[in-house]
């Protein structure tokens, strides 16, 4: 889905990231938890940030801005997440998110940002073999792909895409 940008046809590459992704992989999808935005990684990108990996320091940030998704259930149980935002809207969340990161970047630079919650943390990398062998990790990343896959989240290209660099990482 293609984002438009309501203030007209010059967007910020960073907020276009930051709202496709939402549109990809958080509206009307359940929750992915361990997915969170990193102003500081590539210039702003959602990443998975898994415990088993990473740890995740609360070191103080105040949460904010205010998630602004709501859960949508239906007559099934099943669950999903929607907004209430507008076009116009959504830039002023990117603003604030990016003005909140720049109050604490200097001294926690991994500062991430929970979408479902509104939560910064701060994503400290774990010591390699702290969460088991780099086998059993990447199994478990290429599991949790195929999740995101099976969920509809994301595409047959995205997940070979994810699994090659997921090689290139390990390999």
């Amino acid at each position: 889905m293609a984002v438009t940008n309501p203030f007209g046809p010059r967007s910020d590459p960073r907020y276009v990231r930051f709202k496709e992704a939402i549109d990809r992989l958080v509206l009307g999808k359940p929750a992915v938890i361990e997915l969170r935005w990193s102003p500081r990684e590539k210039g702003g990108h959602w990443f998975l940030y898994p415990r088993a990996r990473f740890s995740h320091v609360d070191f103080g940030a105040p949460a904010g801005p205010e998630s602004p998704l709501e859960i949508q259930w239906d007559w099934h149980g099943n669950h999903t997440w929607e907004s209430h935002l507008t076009a116009y809207d959504w830039p002023r969340l990117y603003g604030e998110v990016e003005k909140r990161y720049a109050r604490f970047a200097r001294a926690h630079p991994q500062a991430v940002w929970n979408i479902y919650d509104g939560s910064w943390r701060e994503a400290i990398l774990r010591p390699a073999g702290s969460g088991g062998s780099a086998k059993n990790e990447f199994g478990r990343k290429v599991a949790m792909l195929k999740d995101l896959q099976a969920w509809d989240i994301i595409t047959d290209e995205q997940l070979q895409r994810w699994i090659d660099e997921l090689l290139q990482e390990y390999i």
